[in-house]
């Protein structure tokens, strides 16, 4: 009886291995996320200046998308939208790994995705910029 526990407890262990868990079948990017950060700019007079910025940014499987900024611009508010492309650098992406790199309108970043995929730190290549981004 005892063997037989052993090997029904082995069998159950075996067959929960991580092949089980959830894998992504798409672009972990793709969907409608959120951001607040504040943009480092300087004015005409050579002044440095911090605009607080919130977004929705959308990004659709086929490759296209939307930014959506509201600036807060000495006390007026800013809304700039336009439509982008991107697309995910990798020619085999792995949509299960944490870190991916992107084309966004020509630009590169690199993304580093939380483990539940519903925040990320996205950074642009060669620059000091970087948000993070929440999934709505």
């Amino acid at each position: 009886m005892r063997n037989l526990s052993f090997i029904l407890a082995l069998f159950v262990a075996l067959s929960c291995t991580k092949e089980d868990e959830p894998r992504n079948t798409v672009d972990p990017i793709i969907g409608i996320w959120s951001t607040n950060f504040v943009e480092t700019d300087e004015d005409d007079d050579g002044q440095i200046i911090n605009i607080p910025v919130t977004g929705t940014l959308v990004f659709n499987e086929n490759g296209t998308g939307l930014l959506n900024w509201l600036y807060i611009y000495e006390g007026d508010s800013i809304r700039d939208a336009y439509p982008i492309s991107w697309s995910n650098l990798s020619l085999n992406p792995d949509y299960n790994a944490l870190n991916q790199a992107y084309t966004i309108d020509g630009d590169l970043f690199d993304a580093v995705y939380a483990p539940d995929f519903k925040s990320v730190l996205v950074s642009e290549r060669g620059y000091d910029f970087e948000f993070t981004m929440t999934r709505d």
